[in-house]
């Protein structure tokens, strides 16, 4: 299969041109930057409006301004316009293809605090809040593809766990240091994913023609913010001393803080439906790969 992908040299980018390849597919990378070469792909092209999506069989759009950083409100309008924006890009240019599925980067912040409830693919989306408010516009404006025939499955990825970036650049320096411990009450449930298990999802929802809707890309452990920290500190070989009041980390990063202490318990009823076995299950595994790999 040629894929067309998106985001192809970012954190996530760059794991999935290696799994495609380990899978002999072929990625077309897409970038905003002119004369960029992406290791990995057989060609690169450019992302923008009347993007280029001949020759392409699928595409995997995950382009977009990430969450990390200070959420100003220049901050939080680049992160909304950059995924609705790039997702009409794409629309757009499908509409003029053959293209056969859109598979699109949206987040769990899509299902709000949720608290005790088990949440799976068919869940409701969250009712309010900024991440899902984007999540819900820009999962609509991909949706749009439907109506041409193409296939389309947002993935609605945990934080991941991998060396190089996402959570591990801000996580794995604050527990080395000794920092780490629960945050406000550590009771709300926290999803997370290995790194190597979202680019397989991402390939598994491209490839396979009956998986249509949301996917949720969320590991099989689910954990309390409480234990996340014993086994993260236990892993980094650090006490867990130092605790942050949910009504402080309000306080001082508003909107952002539902990111630390949204509470969202969720399977991936759609993984396991299609018999898809995680690479890393458990979260101490999880941890000691990226840890591991953190420190080469």
């Amino acid at each position: 299969m040629i894929l067309g992908l998106t985001g192809a040299s970012g954190f996530l980018g760059r794991e999935l041109i290696k799994t495609a390849s380990s899978q002999n597919h072929t990625v077309i990378g897409f970038t905003r930057k002119n004369a960029t070469t992406i290791p990995g792909c057989q060609e690169t092209r450019i992302f923008g409006p009347n993007v280029d999506l001949s020759n392409v069989d699928a595409v995997i759009h995950l382009a977009g301004e990430t969450i990390l950083g200070l959420w100003t409100k220049e901050k939080k309008r680049e992160i909304r316009e950059s995924r609705v924006q790039g997702t009409k890009w794409l629309v757009d240019a499908i509409e003029k293809s053959r293209i056969t599925a859109l598979i699109a980067a949206s987040g769990v912040g899509i299902y709000g605090d949720r608290g005790e409830e088990q949440i799976t693919e068919t869940s409701s989306p969250g009712t309010s809040g900024f991440l899902v408010d984007v999540a819900k516009e820009w999962e609509r404006a991909g949706a749009a593809v439907e109506s041409f025939g193409t296939r389309f499955v947002p993935v609605r990825v945990a934080m991941v766990l991998g060396a190089g970036g996402g959570a591990m650049q801000i996580l794995a320096p604050v527990f080395r240091l000794g920092l780490g411990g629960k945050l406000g009450t550590g009771k709300q449930w926290m999803p997370w994913i290995h790194l190597a298990d979202v680019a397989a999802l991402f390939l598994l929802a491209a490839t396979c023609d009956t998986i249509r809707g949301p996917l949720n890309a969320a590991a099989p452990e689910q954990v309390r913010n409480q234990q996340f920290t014993s086994i993260f500190a236990q892993v980094a070989q650090r006490p867990e001393i130092f605790s942050v009041p949910g009504p402080l980390l309000s306080l001082l990063l508003r909107d952002q803080s539902a990111l630390l202490l949204d509470s969202q318990k969720i399977r991936s009823a759609v993984a396991e439906q299609n018999n898809y076995t995680f690479k890393f299950p458990s979260l101490k595994s999880a941890l000691v790969d990226a840890m591991r790999l953190q420190k080469d």
